[in-house]
């Protein structure tokens, strides 16, 4: 799912001459997973154990608070993801944890914030790819790539978390995994890449989808997103140097007509991830794994950029990773991993652009020192 986020260039200066300050809490908290901001940036939900002891199940606290009030109470089945879907929703995974149950398997449900109630949208099969994206400027809707049908096959659909209505928006006719792009207009599917390589496109949905003609020597490796003007495609192709390249390019006539960055990636149908700031409509961050499966950060804000290397300093280069913002495009999630591996401590930090502060929301284990942030 695609982050919406920028640090606006404004305070570059300050943010150069000023460290980011540290807000040091002593809270001994239980161990708390999954933090995630409201698109308002005024709540967190995270999950915990609660009632009953043994189930996660999520929990909401006000930004500046770390009282967290629990608001579902999940008896039978653990809570594995949850992430908002606007100021008063919040999508969540849910598993039975009994193998014997006829509902045994995932579920995602919806909550609501107003009255406080949960309602199970959907089952998810564990034979079949699955994966979803909440859409922009479209209320209570979520866009899904699903193999309902076939179980290799990934079809497109479009979900209400109001009304459970779901609808199907795109299917591939051929007996091929192809991954499906859409729109920022409401998520309209207008971009399909087929295992093999194939990038089929369309004006609307009402259109056929038709092969965009390439020339011989580009070999498309991944598509991303369509450019925010609706009108072009950013992939990745590959370089006569063996490289990789992500370019924009034009489907109506298959003509690259930008690079926006060459580099290495670690697989050949690598993944990009792209922060976007929405209100200036360009990206501002692109990360990936190279080859030795390194993250790698690939700025196009300056501003974000200075965070970055602040946050660098403060975590003593320990892994950080951005997890959840908010749509003012002010506060940002992190977590940052300790140095012992696999079973380091580690913890949520939220960053908060306005007062250039960083606050520790909680630790993953309660013995967690970083830095001297606790």
């Amino acid at each position: 799912m695609l982050l919406c986020a920028c640090v606006c260039t404004a305070n570059v200066s300050a943010l150069q001459q000023d460290s980011i300050k540290v807000v040091r809490q002593h809270d001994k908290l239980p161990v708390r997973m999954s933090y995630t901001i409201s698109p308002d940036g005024k709540n967190c939900a995270f999950l915990t154990t609660g009632s009953p002891k043994d189930v996660w199940n999520i929990f909401v606290h006000k930004v500046g608070s770390s009282r967290g009030k629990q608001v579902t109470f999940e008896k039978n089945r653990h809570i594995k993801e949850c992430f908002w879907l606007d100021n008063s929703t919040i999508l969540y995974f849910a598993k039975n944890r009994q193998r014997s149950s006829k509902e045994y398997g995932d579920y995602l449900c919806a909550f609501d914030l107003h009255t406080m109630k949960s309602r199970d949208l959907m089952p998810i099969s564990e034979d079949v790819p699955f994966g979803l994206s909440v859409i922009e400027g479209c209320d209570q809707e979520i866009f899904i790539q699903q193999g309902k049908h076939r179980s290799a096959i990934v079809d497109a659909y479009r979900l209400n978390a109001k009304t459970g209505v779901l609808t199907c928006v795109a299917q591939y006719k051929y007996s091929e995994r192809v991954k499906w792009i859409a729109d920022h207009n409401g998520k309209k599917v207008r971009a399909a890449l087929t295992f093999h390589g194939q990038l089929l496109y369309r004006n609307s949905e009402q259109d056929d989808f038709k092969e965009v003609v390439l020339p011989a020597s580009m070999h498309i490796q991944n598509c991303f997103m369509f450019t925010f003007d609706n009108k072009n495609l950013i992939l990745s192709v590959q370089t006569p140097d063996g490289g990789s390249a992500v370019c924009v390019l034009d489907p109506q006539t298959g003509s690259i007509i930008d690079t926006i960055m060459k580099t290495t990636f670690a697989h050949a149908y690598h993944a990009v991830d792209f922060l976007d700031n929405v209100s200036l409509q360009q990206v501002a961050l692109a990360e990936y794994s190279d080859a030795s499966g390194k993250k790698r950060q690939v700025f196009f804000d300056s501003a974000l950029q200075t965070v970055y290397e602040n946050l660098h300093t403060i975590f003593e280069d320990a892994p950080f990773y951005m997890r959840s913002v908010s749509d003012d495009l002010t506060k940002i999630i992190f977590s940052v991993i300790g140095s012992q591996g696999v079973n380091s401590e580690g913890a949520y930090f939220l960053y908060d652009k306005q007062t250039n502060t960083l606050t520790k929301l909680a630790a993953w284990w309660p013995s967690i020192e970083t830095n001297g942030c606790i």
